[in-house]
């Protein structure tokens, strides 16, 4: 019997030792292997590039560790970026998701956080591009020795630029010198063209910062350094920074025909540069240089000479253009102009007209800001219920694993204890059950952490077009309306279940808000039971589809819209009867058309009764003069 037992564990027994085998395999020196074939890879285009990592990706071991894998996504990443932003920030996406799972590989987390913070910079989407470089810099700091220094260099450097942007200005001169220390440590083991760039970028940094506090002797020296920087590397780039902190120096000197020359200078590369190449951030350059001539000429009092760039400067706006920074230095370099010239009303209109611009840039970088907040936190907190999700099935997925074993043994033991096989049987049986309901429940959880952010941030966008439009009155009480609807959002997305009447309430509140919104351009109705008392039904099922009533309905139409709500109850199901004028009057609107919202409230729907005898359903009606949903809900009593 021994031996019949040694037989049938064998196979078992070796397939664990292959398994331990494989696991054995160290991630490092595969990732040194396969950085060795990429260097001997004779196919240096980017196709062929892309073609290796491609076929590196499905190759055996590679495929079978998560750093393998998020390098060559990485890889990948930096060849697409050349090409194609979209598909680079995927496979960035899926690095990142890759190596977070890794407690070890700093530098590659180090790489990945970089490249994903310049693709978010190039995007414009500032705050994501700093979360992701500071995340670098705080592993630089805490593993410095287990990252390459041109890594740490590159990342530092990019960092403190977006920390000063930003206006987090000690952090940035923290990451300026701790990025300066380490390209003077590592000189040896740095390429010379990479090392004088990164300083003269250093340099020109640190001028910006103390430019800021107006210490002379700072300024006076990181501009030498820029200088030295310049006879090495030479280029109009670093000549222009040169030029144009040279004359910040002397214009804090108060030697103004010293600074002239120097602003001179950078107008003549500019000059050259908009004439060979016709890119527009050439003439802003020159825009700028004119706003510094149109202040240095009215501190000579030569206005003549100021009045003429000033021309100059309105002419570029009139067809380029500005950013808001540099239209509120020119405000205030004209206003400069008037006072000198003694004509106030000119100076005050100037004056008004600047802080009319600091305002708008106030308010561009705050809705900017807000909005990529949202979306940060948004994506953050779905990501999170996935990755939760996906922790569970993993859990699940290595408790199958670690029974497989057990169940062999089971069923040897199947021929010799029937009395336990049963009981055996019924425990999985039970098991299952409980991990089905499991499922539910957190898929369930899953598609409200999707809906419910949804409509808030639908709600949001409303309240933000009143604002633009200084509505202030309409804002005040639409602010206030909307903050109970999103109080009463927020205490039913807490519950399962919620009464009907809460239910109802809301969707007349969000109605009310969109009358305001629409200029009361349609009228509704909600017509119900009036013995509704103890009814209850799954929160923000009815709410989605009279959002999509309200925005593809009536708010394109050029007449009075109207939405009727009929509700009728039975003893098994509550029947609702969402019905808009919207088909005739907007002939654009897809048949069928049926919103993100009310996908999920769908599979809401089959989820949250799947157990139940009773099955709710959707259906949706069309015609020349209406388009009509009808939702047939289960409910409970309380």
């Amino acid at each position: 019997m021994k031996r019949y037992l040694l037989l049938l564990f064998l196979p078992a027994l070796l397939s664990c030792q292959k398994k331990a085998g494989k696991k054995n395999i160290q991630p490092a020196v595969l990732l040194e292997k396969l950085k060795q074939e990429a260097e001997c890879n004779p196919d240096k285009g980017s196709d062929r590039k892309i073609d290796f990592w491609n076929n590196a990706l499905n190759r055996f071991p590679y495929n079978e560790h998560n750093v393998l894998q998020a390098y060559i996504y990485y890889e990948l990443a930096k060849e697409y970026a050349k090409t194609d932003l979209a598909k680079s920030k995927a496979h960035i996406e899926t690095a990142l998701s890759l190596i977070e799972k890794e407690n070890e590989f700093f530098d590659i987390k180090v790489s990945i956080y970089n490249g994903l913070a310049n693709i978010y910079l190039t995007e414009g989407k500032t705050f994501q591009s700093n979360h992701y470089y500071n995340k670098a810099a705080a592993l630089i700091s805490a593993h410095p020795n287990e990252i390459a220094p041109k890594a740490r260099i590159i990342c530092l450097v990019n960092c403190a630029q977006e920390n000063f942007n930003s206006s987090q200005i000690d952090k940035s001169v923290a990451q300026n010198y701790l990025a300066l220390q380490t390209a003077i440590v590592n000189k040896s083991k740095l390429d010379e063209h990479f090392y004088h760039n990164n300083l003269f970028r250093i340099y020109t940094q640190l001028f910006r910062i103390y430019e800021r506090t107006g210490r002379l002797d700072s300024l006076k020296k990181y501009n030498q350094n820029v200088g030295e920087m310049y006879t090495i590397l030479g280029g109009d780039n670093v000549q222009r920074f040169f030029c144009e902190q040279k004359a910040t120096i002397l214009v804090y000197e108060r030697k103004f025909d010293s600074a002239i020359i120097y602003i001179k200078q950078c107008e003549e590369l500019d000059r050259r540069l908009y004439a060979e190449t016709n890119l527009d951030i050439h003439k802003l350059n020159l825009y700028v240089v004119y706003t510094s001539l149109i202040n240095l000429y009215a501190a000579k009092r030569q206005f003549s000479i100021a009045e003429k760039y000033i021309k100059a400067t309105q002419n570029i706006e009139e067809h380029f253009r500005v950013n808001y920074n540099s239209r509120f230095d020119n405000r205030m370099a004209r206003a400069r102009y008037y006072l000198q010239k003694r004509d106030l009303d000119a100076y005050r209109r100037l004056h008004l007209e600047s802080l009319e611009v600091k305002d708008s840039l106030h308010a561009s970088n705050s809705a900017r800001a807000i909005e990529e907040i949202a979306v940060f936190y948004d994506v953050n907190a779905k990501k999170k219920s996935i990755d939760l999700l996906n922790k569970t099935v993993r859990t699940t997925n290595e408790k199958l694993k670690t029974r497989t074993l057990f169940l062999v043994i089971s069923g040897l033991l199947l021929l010799i204890v029937t009395g336990f096989i049963g009981f055996y049987v019924y425990a999985q049986k039970q098991r299952k059950k409980l991990a089905a309901k499991e499922k539910i429940l957190l898929q369930q959880k899953l598609l409200r952490t999707q809906m419910e952010p949804h409509f808030i941030f639908n709600t949001l966008s409303t309240l933000q077009s009143f604002i633009r439009f200084e509505e202030k009155e309409k804002s005040i009480r639409y602010l206030g309306l909307f903050s109970k609807l999103l109080r009463s959002s927020l205490e039913m997305s807490r519950n399962d279940l919620i009464s009907l009447e809460d239910e109802i309430e809301a969707i007349r509140n969000y109605l009310v808000l969109q009358q305001m919104r629409n200029n009361h351009n349609f009228e509704f109705n909600i017509s119900m039971p009036e013995d509704t008392l103890g009814i209850m039904i799954p929160p923000m099922l009815i709410q989605p589809f009279v959002e999509n009533a309200v925005i593809h309905g009536v708010s394109p139409l050029q007449g009075k819209g109207e939405i009727q709500i009929n509700i009728d109850l039975n003893s098994d199901l509550i029947t609702v009867i969402i019905r808009d004028n919207g088909k005739a009057g907007n002939k654009n609107k897809p048949a069928g058309h049926t919103s993100l919202s009310g996908s999920i409230a769908r599979e809401r729907m089959d989820i949250l009764f799947k157990e139940t005898s009773q099955k709710g359903a959707i259906q949706i009606a069309q015609t020349n003069e209406n388009y009509t949903v009808i939702l047939k809900i289960p409910y409970k009593n309380a």
